[in-house]
């Protein structure tokens, strides 16, 4: 069948309008086709749980108090202020305080029987002469048979501005020694002075040496001798210049 050019052209009119409407279409790959969708709304993060309390720190224990265990020595006792100007302690005085009544260092007192000693006496008399020449016997000599540790003591009267010495022998193997407590109240005794504890014989404050009493007035004072080793008789004098 042979168509119309009329029809022909009409056809050809009507593909080409096809063809243009179908460009204003987007193509089905292109991005604007999709639609953006919106994200998803953001979860909010878990709440952060709270850490752990924390404990109190345990309350710490006081340190246990030391106690002083007690060494078994008696304290030294208070002594009272001198109301006196002189200074204290004595000048002329050596350390240390004497026992009143005739004991030192735990020695018990002996019995005081000069007779007893008097095999001594030609031993004590040389060496007066030697160490406290032209002195003159002060208070009963000392003299008797003494265990180790035993003393004999005899009081006497220190004067002002005088010298004194003493003297004391012993029959071997005896260690003596002898010293001079001064008892001046308020202040308590002290030895004012002391021997070396020496074997047969010894001197205390002799010659140049010798103890003087520093006060203007005169002093009570205690002479003694002491077996401060071995057991035997011993004779002991104390001298005033």
């Amino acid at each position: 069948m042979k168509l119309s050019p009329t029809l022909v052209a009409t056809l050809a009119l009507a593909a080409l309008a096809s063809a243009g409407c179908k460009k204003d279409d987007p193509p089905p790959n292109s991005p604007n086709s999709f639609q953006q969708q919106p994200y998803g709304q953001q979860q909010p993060y878990g709440q952060q749980q709270p850490y752990g309390q924390q404990q109190p720190y345990p309350q710490q224990q006081p340190y246990p108090q030391t106690t002083a265990q007690p060494t078994g020595t008696t304290a030294p006792a208070a002594t009272t202020a001198s109301p006196f100007p002189f200074p204290f302690p004595i000048p002329g005085l050596t350390g240390g305080t004497g026992q009143t009544g005739g004991t030192q260092g735990g020695g018990q007192a002996g019995t005081n029987n000069p007779a007893m000693a008097a095999a001594l006496q030609p031993l004590l008399t040389p060496l007066a002469q030697q160490n406290a020449p032209n002195g003159k016997p002060v208070g009963e000599a000392l003299g008797g048979m003494l265990q180790e540790g035993q003393m004999l003591t005899t009081s006497v009267s220190l004067q002002p501005g005088k010298c004194y010495t003493g003297i004391a022998v012993a029959s071997p193997p005896v260690e003596v020694q002898i010293d001079l407590v001064a008892n001046m109240p308020p202040m308590p005794p002290q030895v004012a002075s002391q021997s070396p504890q020496s074997p047969v014989q010894t001197v205390m404050a002799g010659g140049k040496d010798c103890f003087k009493n520093p006060f203007p007035v005169p002093g009570p004072a205690q002479f003694r001798v002491r077996a401060a080793k071995g057991a035997g008789t011993v004779l002991a004098q104390l001298y005033e210049r």
